[in-house]
């Protein structure tokens, strides 16, 4: 998995479970993006407990804090418990934006939402010629993040973080709901409520593709 940025406000007591998160835990502080700060290996693979009609934005009430932190965090057991996450105690070093053929880190993805980014989430399964299409729009939004997501609950789902950090929003989507997918982009990429807006989107860790 990888890494990410963010205000560490409201530090809460660290999980009980050796290297999984499963509440706000210490602030950690800032640091700069180097392969030691990088978690490697596949996010967790849980289904979102909402039910979402396809191409119909959801919101979620946020109430976990953004608070830097190190190892894997169990977002499944964090409010509002949904998967992929959006939002929440995160890594100290963000993702790079771009558009990526492998899964990349729940923790480093969410730092990016902290800056504003849409992230979206594609079963490994989805066709060719609707991810070529998915890519193709991607490219169009500076603060994009596109990644495979093993087990999640639709073809694609796109979450942001806004409402300044009180608000998560996501939409599942099938592939042909396009204008349902840029609608949902031109509301929250680079949006001026996200938590931290100005903050950037490069310069962290990642490679994605050119």
């Amino acid at each position: 998995m990888l890494l990410v940025l963010a205000s560490c406000d409201n530090p809460a007591p660290s999980s009980p479970t050796p290297g999984v998160v499963s509440a706000p835990t210490t602030p950690v502080a800032e640091v700069s993006p180097t392969p030691s700060t990088m978690f490697l290996g596949p996010p967790i693979v849980m289904t979102a407990t909402a039910t979402v009609v396809s191409g119909r934005e959801i919101t979620y009430t946020m109430t976990a804090g953004a608070s830097h932190v190190e190892g894997k965090v169990d977002y499944a057991t964090i409010p509002p418990n949904v998967i992929p996450p959006v939002g929440g105690p995160h890594n100290p070093v963000w993702l790079n934006c771009g558009i990526y053929d492998q899964p990349v880190a729940n923790e480093n993805a969410v730092h990016d939402l902290e800056h504003g980014a849409v992230w979206i989430t594609y079963q490994p399964s989805l066709a060719s010629d609707a991810l070529n299409t998915l890519r193709g729009i991607a490219r169009q939004y500076q603060k994009v993040v596109l990644s495979p997501y093993p087990g999640i609950s639709a073809p694609i789902i796109a979450s942001a973080w806004g409402n300044n950090g009180n608000t998560g929003y996501q939409i599942k989507l099938n592939p042909g709901d396009w204008s349902a997918l840029q609608a949902f982009l031109n509301r929250h990429s680079g949006a001026s409520d996200a938590p931290e807006p100005s903050s950037p989107c490069t310069g962290g860790i990642g490679n994605p593709l050119p």
